[in-house]
């Protein structure tokens, strides 16, 4: 009687703890769940934020113009270059391919259990795009102000051998040129930026010859913000 009261009892604890163990795995797999899908969401926001910050456009041609003779053009009095603009357009920065590559790293992050996975486009800056000019936009110096356009093609950056020779190069051109991109912005973070090339026969590595500009647009015009060095 005392033995088949035992056993009874086994059988109760027994089955008791095949239910914790339900119950304790339920909870386990929902919160797994529940975390996998604030992850998710997660990636979401931040790719959607992460988009919208990579959205540069060209700014149209009339705004183009009154923004580099207004906030860019005097800069270049302070430069031996003066007032002297290639007639090609630097190539701008392709933010299409940049937010591709960043969209690849996160979905890499997140992919695994790391925690606080966060995005700063400022400080995961734009890879820098082929030197080569912009055969598709030329400059007008009829619509830049006290501005000489250089429409030379000899001297390109295809012609390594005369960019060498820095002699010839000044003796031919004085102190240089810039090339320089059109200026291109974003609307959601009202930022803008226009790449240089200050173009004096010594534009090999190293030389921080190469700069993005960034401005910030505010009410009745723009504001500087800095520069980096490609």
């Amino acid at each position: 009687m005392i033995l088949s009261k035992s056993i009874q009892i086994d059988k109760f604890k027994l089955r008791h703890y095949k239910l914790i163990v339900i119950i304790m795995s339920a909870v386990l797999l929902v919160g797994c769940d529940h975390a996998n899908q604030l992850r998710a969401q997660h990636l979401k926001d931040t790719l959607e934020i992460l988009k919208k910050e990579s959205d540069f456009k060209p700014l149209n041609s009339a705004d183009a113009y009154k923004f580099i003779n207004q906030y860019y053009l005097p800069r270049l009095d302070t430069l031996p270059t003066k007032r002297k603009i290639f007639i090609y357009a630097l190539n701008g920065i392709d933010f299409k391919k940049i937010f591709k590559r960043d969209k690849a790293k996160l979905e890499k992050q997140y992919s695994g259990n790391a925690e606080n996975n966060t995005f700063d486009l400022d400080s995961n800056p734009p890879l820098p795009p082929p030197i080569f000019y912009n055969k598709s936009f030329r400059w007008n110096d009829k619509r830049l102000l006290n501005t000489k356009v250089i429409a030379d093609t000899t001297m390109s950056a295809n012609n390594y051998a005369e960019l060498r020779n820095i002699t010839s190069w000044r003796s031919k051109y004085g102190a240089g040129y810039i090339w320089l991109s059109c200026p291109q912005y974003n609307t959601y973070t009202r930022r803008l930026v226009i790449r240089e090339w200050v173009d004096d026969g010594d534009f090999f590595c190293g030389t921080g010859k190469l700069k993005l500009f960034w401005f910030t647009r505010i009410d009745g015009g723009w504001k500087f913000t800095g520069y980096s060095y490609l």
